[in-house]
């Protein structure tokens, strides 16, 4: 290979990396502003469960209230683990992870 098509090779190279670094950015600048929304979900879920622990009740009409917020919480949750399976999988994507 002549030195002209190594440095061709390379300048493309070092171009795909650059978008792949690009894309990354953009990316992880998501993942912690959403990073961010489930933490304070996770801590006021918690801050929910407290009081409920704390304030155990044996009428109707409170223990419905409590298992439609743990339903809820449970279904908010699952959306929280797809989207990070989502994000996931994009990262796979711009960095081309191997499979181990």
């Amino acid at each position: 290979m002549a030195i002209e098509e190594r440095w061709f090779v390379l300048y493309n190279w070092n171009q795909q990396q650059w978008r792949k670094l690009k894309m990354l950015t953009r990316l992880w600048r998501e993942f912690e502003e959403d990073s961010g929304l489930l933490a304070g979900w996770l801590i006021k879920g918690e801050q929910t469960f407290k009081k409920m622990e704390q304030s155990p009740t044996e009428e109707t009409s409170q223990l419905a209230a409590q298992l439609k917020e743990l339903t809820v919480r449970k279904h908010t949750f699952e959306i929280f683990i797809s989207f990070l399976n989502l994000w996931f999988g994009m990262l796979d994507n711009v960095c081309c992870f191997p499979e181990s």
